[in-house]
């Protein structure tokens, strides 16, 4: 190879580096906008029609999440996909404030059954993190362990979990499964008791 070749190559790799290089500056102030959005529609609830769009956003969103998802387990979104979407969103993002927000929505026997359920889908990721409970599997009770992801779910939030997170949402679970007053929950919650895995 000659000289003038190496040096046309090394020219061309270096620009196409910059370029990379660029690309990731914008993606990364792109995200950082989305978030500041994002936040901003959970917590305010306007614009309304991007709620759907800010639910999906939020759980790529580090800084935000954290204050956001918990505005939205106190305002829940009335579709089933957007409902998923929190669950998510929750789970992807493992803060205290989003814990504190799912326990409340779950032992509150006033809210609606669905919206328990998809707190206990969370409480389980929180409990152990390899952990991913379906509605499905939650609402047949079929399996016999709980499903495992094959890495840990989530990163951590501005907000560290609490050291003893897995005993506080056994407790909780146990607390439902053994007096709370909706069948559909008290059955939820007995059958993550008994599949739970060990430590």
């Amino acid at each position: 190879m000659s000289r003038l070749s190496r040096f046309v190559l090394g020219t061309l790799f270096a620009l196409g580096a910059r370029l990379v290089a660029a690309q990731d500056v914008a993606d990364s102030v792109q995200l950082h906008n989305d978030c500041r959005l994002a936040a901003q529609v959970l917590t305010t609830g306007n614009p309304d029609p991007l709620r759907s769009w800010a639910l999906q956003t939020i759980q790529s969103c580090d800084v935000e999440a954290g204050a956001a998802i918990p505005a939205v387990w106190q305002s829940p979104p009335s579709t089933a996909e957007d409902l998923g979407s929190l669950v998510a969103a929750s789970i992807a993002n493992r803060d205290a404030r989003i814990l504190d927000a799912v326990m409340t929505v779950a032992t509150n026997a006033g809210a609606a059954p669905e919206l328990r359920i998809a707190s206990l889908r969370v409480l389980a990721s929180y409990g152990d993190r390899r952990v991913w409970v379906s509605l499905e599997d939650l609402q047949s009770r079929r399996a016999l362990i709980l499903p495992f992801t094959d890495h840990p779910i989530g990163r951590e939030g501005n907000n560290p979990l609490p050291v003893d997170i897995r005993a506080r949402v056994l407790a909780v679970l146990n607390g439902l499964a053994q007096g709370d007053p909706n069948d559909s929950i008290r059955d939820a919650a007995r059958f993550l008791v008994k599949a739970f895995p060990l430590p």
